[in-house]
Order: structure tokens, then sequence, then C-alpha cells
């Protein structure tokens, strides 16, 4: 009897449990948001896109990463956009896939993270300035 493991939208428990333990389950963001949006993704403004990747990346892919590097540190790498995740064996894998599905140990946050906030120009040239007065 087979089991059907429900995981969220994106993270597909089969494609989890189908990858090989050779091979890496590699997800970016953009395929995930696509996954999800049924392809409306592509179609939505850019400043909407931009809030829609950063809500992935911080509250779905980095809290992914942060608590398997704490517990497994080889198992998870985040790399720019893209979530990769590489199991060992069928125990570390079957692990994985639980803690995915229990809410309350994921702790996957829905709040909108904080903006991102552009450096002044000033901020970035002061350590190239020298502010003091010549004597």
């Amino acid at each position: 009897m087979a089991v059907h493991r429900q995981t969220m939208p994106g993270l597909n428990a089969a494609e989890l449990n189908l990858t090989s333990l050779d091979n890496a389950y590699t997800r970016t963001i953009d395929d995930l948001l696509h996954k999800t949006t049924d392809g409306i993704f592509q179609y939505i403004g850019r400043e909407r896109q931009l809030r829609m990747r950063r809500l992935i990346r911080e509250n779905l892919f980095k809290r992914i990463f942060t608590f398997w590097r704490e517990k497994e540190p080889n198992l998870v790498r985040l790399e720019n956009d893209t979530l990769k995740v590489q199991f060992r064996d069928t125990v570390q894998r079957d692990d994985f896939l639980n803690w995915l599905e229990d809410y309350k140990r994921t702790g996957f946050s829905t709040a909108t993270p904080p903006p991102e906030e552009p450096l002044p120009l000033l901020k970035m040239m002061e350590p190239q300035m020298n502010w003091e007065r010549p004597q």
C-alpha cells in the first residue's frame, strides 16, 4: 500500500521521494511560483513578482535552510534563489518529509517579510570619503 504524503504546493513529496540519493532535489523560487500559480506568475507586475520572490525566499527557503543547517549541515543548500536538498539515505529523506508535513515543527510564517531598504548613496560612499578637514 502506497503512503500518500501531502506537503506544501511546489515542494512535492512524490518528487522528493522519487529523487535518487545520487541526485539533489532542486527547486528555484521562480519554478515554485510558476507551479503554484499555474503559470500566472509570469503575467503579474514586476513589483508584485519581486515581493512574491522575497516572500518565498525569506519565509520558506531560508526557514528550511536555517533549520536543517543546524540539524544536518550537508542536507540543504541555498544558493541564490535555488534550494537544493541532497539526501544521504532514506531515513534522512523520511525525517525531512515528516518535518515538512508538520506545520507545528516547520513554523513557516505567512507574514510579509520586512521591505528591503536600499542603502542611501552617502552610506555606500562613506568608507571611500574622508570627512576630516585637512589641517
